[in-house]
């Protein structure tokens, strides 16, 4: 058996609920108690979720060893989609015709799946994809979905936990005079999220080019020394926000932000966002011909949260 160390990502977000108004609603302690009991006793119809044309599904579990309570949350592949065989013997490929089957007689299918781990005393979650990027804006909609009676009328949003003094910054800004993004060759429309007037641009600009080249667009006041209006600096700032925490599969982000100094005078401070996202690296010595353990995952992600409470909590 020859072992290989794979390297996955850990990423945390904050889940946060928002009223009508979009103000900033308090999560009630036990909003993570119920999640999680509301989650064990689903049927199973209604932990499927069709999002942007996709299927997902979500499924609440409990590992032994770590002792951990977790969801697993993936995307189901449609069979069109589905990979090949290759024989390593003759060098050769196949067409995938089964995975197996139930005891009823009922084909299994595929997903891409994702771990996500509440972390105890606070509002984030730890979120571990097993292969492609999760889709976040999918996970969102679910979590969403089957926290229905939970989170009242409330909308619910996940952001990314970023640098304490870039989220500051964030916080702080009252506006903003230049947004940069840069979407990456191979991403399609079909990859993209689409929420509001920033996620709508990036998304006419990649259907143009058919994933085939970068996508770069600039948002700029130009040599104007004005600022947009309230309303828009307060859309494009919540847009960042969200464009930051995974929504869109973007591989530049910066802005420059007006904040104010201690005097009370704006001042013009660029933010580079990718770079100030917070995430662990999970490693995992596992035989380089099986998929990677879940108690390995789990225990992975686990480390990586007590990276979190030391070096950001």
């Amino acid at each position: 058996m020859t072992l290989t160390r794979v390297r996955k990502q850990v990423r945390f977000y904050e889940v946060v609920l928002l009223d009508r108004h979009e103000a900033v609603v308090d999560i009630e302690p036990t909003f993570w108690v119920e999640l999680w009991k509301t989650l064990a006793h689903l049927p199973p119809a209604d932990r499927l979720l069709s999002h942007l044309g996709s299927r997902y599904a979500g499924e609440h579990r409990v590992a032994k060893a770590p002792a951990q309570e977790y969801v697993k949350f993936g995307k189901i592949r449609n069979r069109s989609d589905w990979p090949d065989t290759f024989d390593a013997q003759t060098v050769s490929f196949g067409t995938l015709i089964s995975v197996g089957g139930n005891d009823d007689g009922s084909d299994l299918g595929l997903a891409e799946s994702a771990y996500l781990i509440h972390v105890p005393g606070t509002n984030y979650v730890a979120v571990l994809a097993s292969g492609r990027a999760v889709n976040l804006s999918a996970l969102e909609s679910w979590i969403t979905q089957v926290a229905g009676n939970i989170r009242q009328e409330n909308a619910l949003q996940l952001l990314p936990v970023l640098d304490e003094k870039t989220l500051n910054k964030l916080e702080r800004a009252s506006s903003v005079t230049k947004v940069n993004v840069r979407v990456p060759r191979g991403v399609t429309r079909a990859d993209l999220a689409v929420e509001g007037e920033v996620g709508s641009a990036l998304a006419q600009a990649t259907a143009a080019t058919l994933g085939e080249m970068d996508v770069e667009i600039t948002w700029t006041m130009g040599r104007s020394r004005g600022v947009p209006s309230q309303p828009t600096a307060a859309r494009i700032l919540r847009a960042l926000r969200t464009i930051v925490g995974g929504k869109e599969p973007v591989s530049k982000v910066s802005a420059n932000l007006l904040i104010e100094d201690a005097e009370g005078v704006e001042q013009s401070e660029p933010v580079d966002f990718i770079r100030q996202r917070i995430s662990f690296a999970a490693q995992f010595d596992v035989d380089q011909d099986q998929a990677v353990p879940e108690e390995s995952a789990l225990r992975g992600m686990l480390r990586a949260i007590d990276r979190l409470r030391d070096e950001v909590l």
